[in-house]
């Protein structure tokens, strides 16, 4: 949580936008206010799992349908560095502006080398 004294690190209020369906699959978006800013920020989520499909960056306006599209489209998956594969990104470690598979590659040697 933030330091209410640092403008833009506290979310002051959360408005939950009706569903939406793009391309036959239904969405949520949710409009969050910041402490101290004007801007704002929206947040794309699968309506249903529940995913946050805009975690990493989230839109500074009201996402267009095609904006919507992509982060649909956009797997969960990294390809790892070293051998190809596809590799789920919560379970991949960041190494040298690439990924390395938690599963197949990584070992903990190269965790001196991030």
């Amino acid at each position: 949580m933030g330091n209410s004294s640092e403008p833009g690190t506290v979310t002051t209020r959360e408005i939950e936008h009706d569903p939406i369906t793009v391309d036959g699959e239904r969405v949520y978006v949710t409009e969050l206010h910041w402490n101290g800013i004007n801007g704002r920020s929206f947040e794309v989520t699968r309506a249903e799992d529940g995913e946050i499909l805009t975690a990493d960056e989230a839109f500074d306006n009201y996402p267009t349908d095609e904006q919507i599209r992509t982060v649909l489209q956009t797997p969960g998956t990294v390809e790892c560095k070293f051998c190809g594969k596809d590799v789920p990104i919560h379970s991949a470690h960041p190494h040298q502006g690439t990924y390395v598979g938690d599963e197949c590659c990584w070992d903990e040697r190269l965790r001196s080398t991030e």
